[in-house]
């Protein structure tokens, strides 16, 4: 998302982004309100070039760079979400740095659960993008991003075939180890 002009009073809650470049890149926007989204990027996730004034709001946020650089400029750069929150200070307090696992890079509903009840509710938006009540059945807090969601209790996923090292299939006889993950 580019904002290359001077906007005012910009209200951004409940997005999801993905790119391979910027997430959020923006070059003077003034009270902004920032809240409960999701920004994946390959680049920087946010990359503002003036600091938040005291009109401006930015929290309840999920911030990834798939990429393993900086996080953030703000306008400094910040290797991740503990620098970004010491550079400003009061902002992004509850914002939250980890990959949300959308099902694939094109499609952001959520699998994963760092993005799970942990929105802010006060923003005032009911559903999401598919229709689905916010907060989800069974919870009291809004997910962050544009998909509510119930994480799986059941999910795993294979990372790697750890032997046989040969990547060979071998026979009945050949032990096969793998390494899996929790999402």
């Amino acid at each position: 998302l580019y904002i290359t002009t001077s906007c005012q009073n910009l209200d951004f809650y409940h997005n999801s982004i993905r790119s391979n470049g910027y997430g959020i890149r923006d070059f003077s926007t003034s009270n902004y309100d920032f809240r409960n989204n999701i920004v994946v990027a390959g680049n920087l996730a946010i990359d503002f070039s003036t600091a938040p004034t005291a009109n401006d709001t930015m929290d309840y946020n999920l911030f990834y760079n798939t990429s393993g650089g900086n996080l953030a400029e703000y306008p400094a750069a910040c290797a991740d979400l503990a620098a970004l929150q010491a550079a400003q200070s009061g902002y992004n307090t509850n914002s939250v740095s980890a990959d949300p696992i959308f099902v694939t890079n094109d499609d952001l509903h959520l699998t994963g659960s760092a993005a799970n009840d942990v929105g802010d509710n006060s923003v005032g938006v009911a559903e999401d993008y598919d229709g689905d009540v916010r907060p989800a059945s069974g919870s009291t807090v809004v997910d962050m991003g544009a998909d509510e969601y119930t994480p799986l209790l059941w999910d795993a996923e294979m990372m790697a075939i750890y032997e046989p090292g040969s990547g060979g299939c071998g026979d009945s006889n050949v032990v096969v180890s793998v390494i899996v993950r929790n999402l």
